[in-house]
C-alpha cells in the first residue's frame, strides 16, 4: 500500500500523470477520519500558496479548503477533508437520470454561492466553477472543491479554466462575475441536462429549452449573461436564489414621490399644550395595547418545507416502497416506478417535481385548477391550468400505480387532485375544494390547530408546525375517517 509522508493511501480514486488523488489515513492513527490526498504536478506558485494560507482561518462547510500543502523529495501534494460524494455531474446522471429537479438545483446553487461569498470576501476568484467541482457531503450539501485555479481578483495570471464555463467577456475574466457566470451555467446544466450556449443577441431561456423548468428560474442565467442588471456579487445572486426558493420576499417597487423643497409659512399663533398632555397620558396605554396586538416575530429563515408543509419522502403502500408527495406530513400522491414517458424519470424525482410545482403555486397564491389529459385505463396526465397562468405539468399516473392502487388511472388522478386541493385549504390557499365532504372532515383538523395556537398570529413555519401537530392529536378514528374518505376503494 502506497504511503506519502505521515499518510497511508487507502484507495486511489484517480490516476494522474503526476501521481494520484485518493483517500488516506494517518499511519499512526488508522481510526482517525480519512482525508483526501492530491499530488500536484509541479511546485505550486507562491501566490497560490499565499491564497490558501489566507483561507486557513475560514470556517465554511460549503468550500473544501486544503488544510496544508506539503513538499518532500517526491514533489508536492495537498491534504484536504474527505467528502462522501459524488460530484454534482455524477449525481445528475446517475441519481436524477440527467436532469435535476429545479428546487434541488437551486439548493445546491445556494451552497455554491455561500462558498463563493467566502472566497470573494478574501479577494479571491475560484476560476473553475462547474458541476464536477461541486461534491456532496454526508448531508447531501454541495461543497465547492478543486481550488487549483484559485487566484487573486484582478490578477492577470488566470489561464486555468474550463472553456465551456468561462465568461466570454475577457474584461470580466479576472472579476467575481467570472464565478457568478459559471455558477449560473452550472445551474442551467443541472436542470436542463446540457451546458447552456454562450449568450447571443437574445437571452437563452431555460424554460423554453425545457417546459418543466419554471419561467421564474430564467432570471439567474439571463442576468449572469448580461441581459438586464448583471449580478455584481455572490450575495446579490444568493438573494435571488433565496427569493426563488421562497426564503425571501421580493422588494416592492418604490412608489414614494421624490423629495421636494416646500416653503412652509411660519405661524405666530402660540402652540397649545393640551395635545401634549393627552399624548403623555395615552402613551403607556398605547405601549401596552401594542405589545398584546403586535404580530408574531418573523424569526430566522426557514426552508420551503417548513413554510408550506410540502415535501417528498420515501414511504410504503401494502409493503411496497413508494415515493410520496406530502402536505403537512400527509401523503397526497404516491409514485411507485420510473416514468418511461418522461425520460425514465425515477419516482423520487416525480414526487419532488409535484412538491416543487405545488410549492410555487402556493407561494404565488395561484388557484389550483387541474386538467386531465391522455386519459386511458393505465395512464393519465394531470396539468395545473389557469386563465392567466401557463399550464404546468404536475404528474402522470402510470401502469405501475394503476396496478398497485388497483384503481383506473383517471380515477386515481382525480383522487390525488382532490386530496391536494382539500389539504391545501388548511394552509389558506386559493384552491377550489375538491369535494365538499372532504372539506367538512378537515374542519376538526383546523379547529384543533387553532386550539393549539391559542389564537396567536403565527408565521408560516409555526402555522405548518401547528397543523402537523393537530393531525397527530386528532382521535385515531377521526384520522382514519379523514384518510379513508380519499382511499381508492371508495371511488366508483
Amino acid at each position: 500500500m502506497e504511503s506519502r509522508g505521515p499518510y497511508l493511501l487507502k484507495e486511489s480514486l484517480t490516476e494522474l500523470a503526476a501521481g494520484w488523488v485518493g483517500q488516506a489515513t494517518l499511519k499512526d492513527d488508522p481510526d482517525a477520519p480519512p482525508v483526501l490526498l492530491k499530488c500536484l504536478p509541479e511546485e505550486p506558485p507562491e501566490r497560490w500558496k499565499l491564497s490558501i494560507d489566507l483561507l486557513q482561518g475560514t470556517r465554511c462547510r460549503y468550500v473544501r479548503i486544503p488544510r496544508k500543502v506539503i513538499t518532500d523529495e517526491q514533489g508536492s501534494y495537498l491534504v484536504a477533508r474527505w467528502l462522501e460524494g459524488p460530484n454534482l455531474e455524477t449525481a445528475r446522471r446517475e441519481k436524477f437520470d440527467g436532469r435535476v429537479p429545479v428546487r434541488q438545483a437551486l439548493l445546491w446553487l445556494k451552497h455554491c454561492l455561500l462558498a463563493l461569498e467566502v472566497l470573494h470576501i478574501h479577494g479571491l476568484i475560484h476560476g473553475d466553477i462547474k458541476p464536477s467541482n461541486l461534491v456532496l457531503n454526508s448531508k447531501q450539501e454541495a461543497v465547492l472543491t478543486d481550488l487549483g485555479a484559485l487566484f487573486p481578483a484582478s490578477h492577470d495570471q488566470h489561464k486555468i479554466a474550463t472553456p465551456e464555463y468561462l465568461i466570454p467577456d475577457e474584461s470580466k475574466q479576472a472579476s467575481v462575475e467570472r464565478d457568478l457566470y459559471a455558477a449560473a451555467l452550472t445551474f442551467g446544466a443541472l436542470v436542463s441536462g446540457s451546458i447552456p450556449p454562450p449568450p447571443g443577441e437574445k437571452p437563452y431561456l431555460l424554460s423554453q429549452a425545457d417546459p418543466l423548468i419554471p419561467e421564474a428560474a430564467n432570471i439567474l442565467l439571463t442576468r449572469a449573461q448580461g441581459f438586464g442588471e448583471p449580478f455584481t456579487s455572490a450575495t446579490e445572486m444568493l438573494t435571488e436564489v433565496e427569493t426563488l426558493l421562497g426564503l425571501r420576499e421580493r422588494k416592492a417597487e418604490d412608489t414614494s414621490p421624490p423629495t421636494r423643497v416646500v416653503e412652509v409659512k411660519s405661524s405666530k399663533k402660540p402652540l397649545p399644550l393640551w395635545p401634549l398632555v393627552i399624548a403623555l397620558f395615552c402613551f403607556p396605554i398605547g405601549v401596552g395595547a401594542g405589545s398584546l396586538l403586535k404580530p408574531a416575530p418573523v424569526g430566522p429563515p426557514y426552508n420551503l418545507t417548513e413554510r408550506t408543509g410540502l415535501s417528498a419522502r420515501k414511504g410504503s403502500y401494502r409493503e411496497r416502497e413508494v415515493w410520496q408527495t406530502t402536505i403537512l406530513g400527509r401523503p397526497v400522491a404516491g409514485f411507485a416506478a420510473n416514468d418511461e414517458t418522461e425520460g425514465d424519470e425515477p419516482p423520487e424525482a416525480r414526487a419532488s417535481w409535484l412538491a416543487f410545482v405545488l410549492t410555487e403555486a402556493h407561494l404565488e397564491g395561484r388557484e389550483l385548477e387541474f386538467d386531465y389529459r391522455n386519459e386511458l385505463d393505465d395512464n393519465c396526465d394531470v396539468w395545473l391550468t389557469g386563465e392567466d397562468k401557463e399550464d404546468k405539468f404536475l404528474f402522470r399516473v402510470t401502469p405501475r400505480e394503476r396496478k398497485l392502487f388497483e384503481t383506473p388511472a383517471p380515477v386515481l388522478a382525480r383522487l390525488w387532485s382532490r386530496l391536494i386541493q382539500d389539504t391545501l385549504t388548511l394552509l389558506g390557499g386559493k384552491s377550489t375544494p375538491g369535494k365538499s365532504s372532504g372539506v367538512l372532515l378537515l374542519r376538526p383538523w383546523l379547529s384543533q390547530a387553532e386550539i393549539l395556537t391559542g389564537g396567536k398570529t403565527l408565521n408560516d413555519h409555526a402555522r405548518v408546525e401547528a397543523l402537523e401537530r393537530a393531525f397527530t392529536n386528532l382521535k385515531p378514528d377521526l384520522q382514519e375517517e379523514i384518510l379513508n374518505s380519499y382511499a381508492p376503494e371508495h371511488n366508483e
